[in-house]
Formats: structure tokens, C-alpha cells, sequence
């Protein structure tokens, strides 16, 4: 017979005593207690996950804020232009109806 690494509580409750030795408790799941694996150094790879997750959520906040400022660049750009249309279409309306007379 195998034995599984974690077991539930049901599961370690249903070993016999010689077995249930083997476990350790750990947060809600019951470990088997093994020497000699190597346990491997996870803390940089962790950090760099939750800095990549800090700039993913960083990211759509400092994009509104890019759009916005870039709307505010562009709205006296775009009144501009649409007073320019139609400033012009006045002035074609003009020269249209004065060169029939």
C-alpha cells in the first residue's frame, strides 16, 4: 500500500495509529512527514508574481488616466476643426449664392 502525501481529516482519521505517526498537521490537510527532499527556494518567483500582479493592476488605472489626458489634449483640437467645417461651409454658402446674382 501507498502512502498518499495529504490526506483530509476524514482520511487521517480512518489510519491506524502507526500510520497516523507519519502525518503532521499542516493548515487543514494532514503531511506526510518525509526526509531528504529537497525543498526549494520559492520566495523570488513568488515575489516576481506578485509584483507582475501589481503592475497588471496598476495598468488599466494608468491607462484611463492616459486617455483622459489624451482627450484633454484633443478636445480643443476637435472644437477647432468642427468650427473650422463649419466656418467654411458658411463661407461656400456665401460665395455659392452670391455668384448666382
Amino acid at each position: 500500500m501507498t502512502l498518499k502525501y495529504q490526506l483530509t481529516a476524514e482520511e487521517f482519521a480512518q489510519l491506524d495509529e502507526a500510520k497516523q505517526a507519519l502525518y503532521v498537521l499542516q493548515g487543514e490537510v494532514y503531511q506526510l512527514q518525509v526526509d531528504g527532499i529537497p525543498q526549494e527556494d520559492v520566495s523570488g518567483l513568488k515575489r516576481q508574481r506578485d509584483e507582475l500582479l501589481a503592475e497588471k493592476k496598476a495598468m488599466p488605472a494608468a491607462g484611463r488616466v492616459r486617455a483622459h489626458q489624451t482627450a484633454d489634449r484633443l478636445l480643443p483640437l476637435i472644437r477647432f476643426q468642427n468650427y473650422a467645417v463649419r466656418r467654411h461651409a458658411q463661407i461656400c454658402v456665401h460665395f455659392c449664392s452670391s455668384s448666382r446674382r
